[in-house]
């Protein structure tokens, strides 16, 4: 909820995560919001059987969020291809905690990789 008279700001940057989350990856979560000044993050979390407790480890990083725009999207996997079609330039990172799950991923996008 935005206080009165304050603007949403769209998230300049777009993080991927592939696979389950673990403290590892919410850490990292929480430095890349940190740096990313007032903008925010939109987030991914790719995932073959989505469910909403996916999002019970992002719980207290989400909770204790109030200063930036957080926009969080579960897909599948299938997906993929149009979350890199439309957000190829803004993805700052993709995070996982297991590397044999970044088969699908395009080579261009190899470098931000980072498993936690």
């Amino acid at each position: 909820m935005y206080a009165y008279r304050e603007k949403y700001k769209e998230p300049l940057f777009t993080v991927l995560i592939v696979g389950e989350i673990t403290k590892g990856i919410v850490n990292r979560l929480i430095d890349l919001l940190r740096t990313s000044q007032s903008s925010g993050l939109r987030l991914y979390i790719v995932h073959n059987h989505p469910s909403p407790k996916l999002l019970e480890p992002l719980r207290d990083f989400i909770f204790k969020n109030n200063a930036r725009t957080l926009e969080i999207f579960i897909v599948q996997s299938e997906q993929l291809e149009e979350v890199y079609r439309k957000e190829h330039e803004k993805i700052k990172v993709i995070l996982t905690s297991n590397p044999n799950l970044l088969q699908h991923i395009p080579g261009s996008l190899t470098n931000r990789v980072e498993v936690a």
